[in-house]
């Protein structure tokens, strides 16, 4: 099992509990624990005579959850994906026959993005050719 990932302590709170969240409901328990909520909620449907308005307050639940997971899966996965262009962009850095205007290239124009994916069809079809 491994350990929990942890925010770094200068990340606002809101962007820590989301990340604890995240952590938290990654973890094969949260889904089982979810599944026997379910359950429980539907055999009390089943059970119960007033089963539209259980069936009701369960949607409400699980669409509020839902849209939750939706913004910590975004915030998280942006997290990620910052965090890999920094590290990309450091060996960019470090490799002196790199393209440095590679580092960058998130804030690129769509024309500069049309220069370098032509530039990198063309290595691809002369590594190709050799």
């Amino acid at each position: 099992m491994t350990p929990a990932k942890r925010p770094p302590p200068d990340v606002s709170p809101v962007s820590r509990a989301i990340h604890l969240l995240s952590g938290w409901s990654s973890k094969p328990v949260a889904t089982a624990l979810a599944l026997i909520a379910s359950l429980v909620v539907l055999g009390f449907a089943l059970l119960s005579r007033d089963t539209d308005q259980i069936l009701i307050w369960f949607a409400a639940v699980a669409g509020a959850v839902t849209l939750v997971m939706v913004f910590v899966l975004q915030h998280t996965q942006t997290r990620q994906q910052d965090a890999l262009h920094h590290k990309l962009d450091e060996v960019l850095r470090a490799l002196p026959e790199a393209d440095d205007r590679l580092i960058k290239l998130e804030t690129a124009s769509d024309s500069e993005l049309v220069e370098v994916e032509l530039r990198h069809i063309a290595l691809r079809d002369d590594a190709h050719e050799r």
